[in-house]
């Protein structure tokens, strides 16, 4: 079992595997595909890898890295070294939201096979809590198989989550109500996750800050929410969001499911540092060696303020200036600030 600790409670579902199964555990910080290739080249009689970790339609998130359509070939040579030493009709099990579904779904399925060379599992729907509207179903099969889950029956039916991770690619082209980059305007993402659109909603301007792009689509996390804001440092500019889930084409409020909300690259200059906000958080985590300071705190938000360095393009994988904070499924609305000529950063 290979297990991405960005999984909220993964203790538990390592607890819980089915007698036999060794869990190995993935450095957040580093590439997973690349962690992955270098353990099994260590194991041989293999006869199933599972991996448990957040998914979309046709991506696995894997430690700092995603596997994707998009990075398939590029990870081509490593993936096929996965079964070299495995026993006849090993099976590749993914547990992850969504993987399977749609038509992205359907093609990692069949060229991840193809470099692999064996069978695999996955899933179309969320996987996990059923309240949350997930199952323990790997629906999505190479070929018709016998499909053995790593997790006792009573761990299945105790995990509180699902195992899936908001996608904010699909960029509103219009407004959903208001005047473009201004105070009011509402901004509608469709399918964040399935069946759950994010209404986005600019709520403050301050220090003559001005939206150039709401969300980035060309550099960085490109399944994240990346707004583009410019100003004069020195005036501080920032925009404040709130972000609200709502079902699909609707504006009912609905359950999110648990995530995780990332700053990247909060850099500067001599001049000045770029800022970010997280209101109504569980809980935040830096990386060791961290160049983030917290400048601004309050009964439920604080203020992290970056490094006096700067970073060329989005630096999604350096994790000195990032700082990550954690999120509970639930009806509600969260508010994010983005400042400082934050071009590079991200909500996911």
């Amino acid at each position: 079992m290979i297990v991405d600790t960005n999984v909220t409670d993964y203790q538990s579902l390592i607890a819980g595997l089915q007698s036999g199964i060794e869990a190995v555990i993935l450095d957040p910080t580093k590439d997973g595909i690349k962690q992955i290739t270098r353990v099994l080249a260590n194991r041989s009689n293999i006869a199933n890898i599972h991996i448990i970790s957040h998914g979309s339609p046709g991506c696995l998130y894997l430690g700092n890295a995603e596997l994707s359509l998009s990075s398939l070939d590029r990870y081509a040579e490593y993936l096929k070294g996965w079964f070299l030493l495995a026993t006849p009709q090993p099976q590749l099990l993914l547990y992850g939201c969504n993987v399977a579904a749609g038509d992205a779904g359907e093609e990692f399925i069949v060229k991840l096979k193809h470099i692999t060379g064996t069978e695999i599992a996955a899933s179309t729907t969320r996987i996990g809590n059923q309240a949350l509207g997930g199952n323990w179903e790997l629906d999505a099969q190479s070929r018709n198989m016998d499909v053995t889950l790593a997790f006792r029956a009573e761990t299945t039916e105790s995990y509180s989550d699902v195992l899936v991770s908001l996608d904010f690619s699909n960029n509103p082209a219009n407004t959903e109500s208001g005047t473009a980059g201004q105070v009011g305007a509402v901004y509608r993402f469709e399918d964040v996750t399935t069946g759950i659109d994010a209404l986005v909603e600019i709520v403050d301007i301050t220090g003559g800050a001005v939206l150039e792009t709401l969300d980035i689509t060309n550099d960085g996390e490109l399944n994240a929410l990346q707004p583009k804001i410019s100003g004069i440092p020195s005036n501080e500019p920032a925009i404040e969001f709130t972000i609200t889930f709502v079902e699909a084409g609707t504006s009912t409020p609905t359950v999110a499911p648990d995530f995780k909300a990332t700053w990247v690259d909060l850099d500067g200059s001599s001049n000045y540092t770029e800022f970010g906000e997280f209101s109504d958080f569980v809980q935040y985590t830096f990386e060791s060696g961290t160049d983030i300071d917290i400048t601004g705190t309050g009964p439920s938000f604080r203020r992290f303020a970056g490094a006096s360095s700067t970073f060329s393009g989005i630096n999604t994988t350096d994790t000195t200036v990032m700082v990550t904070a954690d999120y509970t499924a639930g009806l509600w609305t969260k508010k994010i600030m983005f400042a400082n000529d934050l071009r590079e950063h991200y909500f996911d």
